[in-house]
């Protein structure tokens, strides 16, 4: 799930009478996506919007998150099978350029089954949640976007231009960009275990236009840290290696946690930088209303915090009387 920790488990609480029926499951929803059953929710209805306009928040996060499995499970799925995510699942969005099967090796065919199997299911449950008010897929490159990519990682044009599709290596790399961006749910931990345990197995093999598997990726882990809140944090690189050689397939922070980012930084990634934010793999920007998300979620917080301080004040005045 391509979705920042920090972000999705903000005590959002849920309101009386909320679509979400179970808080366990509400909770469950914003944090790692682990519903035993797509039953034990109803999807959202036009009627929703008005009796319970609180909703329209997660909405936003759920469609911010949906577009994210957009990307994921097109690439997956184009990578493993030749084909795109079924039309069931597109909301009737535009196709997307740059969809073929990847020529991989048996051990990383099964791979890439898997992580599309999980994508799929990961849209089918947002979208199904999110009922009327899911998203459409928009429209993604899931071709040249990668050796875009590839180039502003390495600091140069390269030649022949990379491509996910050409081979297992290259494709693990592709994986790459988007497992180690970000992680909340634990399917998504074990799938980026994967990738990086099969790159560092082949760790000086050279990938691409005589670059390592090192090379290429402390670059990309180099390139997506400079877009970080913290990017003079070194700790927030995430290569396969650390400067004295260990090895780094848990990257984490020096409290044992899993690095988070924010919205915007994740979507800076996935549109390569563009201001505007459309480009990338994302052409024409993401689909939704979810501009001012973090902004809400800041103003949810800051509201919260003056209602407690309201609290322990009024507690006090009445301890003193």
């Amino acid at each position: 799930m391509f979705v920042t920790q920090n972000y999705l488990s903000s005590k959002v609480e849920r309101p009386p009478g909320s679509i979400f029926k179970e808080p366990a499951l509400y909770q469950v929803v914003l944090v790692d996506l682990r519903v035993p059953s797509t039953k034990a929710c109803r999807p959202r209805s036009p009627a929703d919007d008005h009796k319970h306009p609180h909703d329209s928040l997660l909405t936003e996060v759920l469609n911010y998150a949906l577009n994210l499995e957009y990307l994921e499970g097109e690439f997956y799925s184009c990578a493993a099978t030749g084909q795109p995510l079924p039309s069931d699942l597109r909301g009737g969005g535009p196709a997307s350029t740059g969809c073929r099967k990847a020529k991989l090796n048996n051990r990383t065919q099964a791979i890439a089954e898997e992580l599309a199997d999980n994508e799929i299911a990961h849209v089918t449950l947002l979208r199904h949640v999110l009922g009327h008010a899911a998203v459409p897929i928009p429209r993604l490159n899931i071709g040249l976007a990668f050796g875009k990519a590839a180039d502003l990682a390495v600091g140069e044009t390269l030649r022949p231009a990379f491509s996910p599709y050409s081979g297992s290596l290259s494709f693990l790399h592709g994986a790459f960009i988007f497992e180690d961006v970000v992680r909340i749910a634990l399917v998504e931990g074990y799938q980026s275990g994967i990738i990086r345990d099969e790159l560092y197995h082949s760790i000086d093999k050279v990938v691409h236009a005589n670059f390592t598997v090192a090379d290429l990726v402390d670059a990309i882990a180099t390139h997506r840290a400079t877009h970080h809140a913290k990017a003079g944090d070194h700790s927030l690189h995430e290569g396969l290696e650390q400067d004295d050689g260990t090895l780094t397939l848990v990257p984490v922070t020096k409290q044992g946690l899993v690095h988070t980012r924010t919205p915007a930084e994740v979507i800076v990634i996935v549109t390569l930088g563009a201001k505007d934010r459309k480009g990338g793999f994302f052409p024409e920007g993401l689909n939704g209303k979810f501009g001012s998300v973090a902004s809400s979620i800041k103003e949810e917080r800051k509201k919260k915090k003056e209602e407690r301080r309201k609290d322990e004040k009024d507690k006090k005045a009445k301890h003193d009387d």
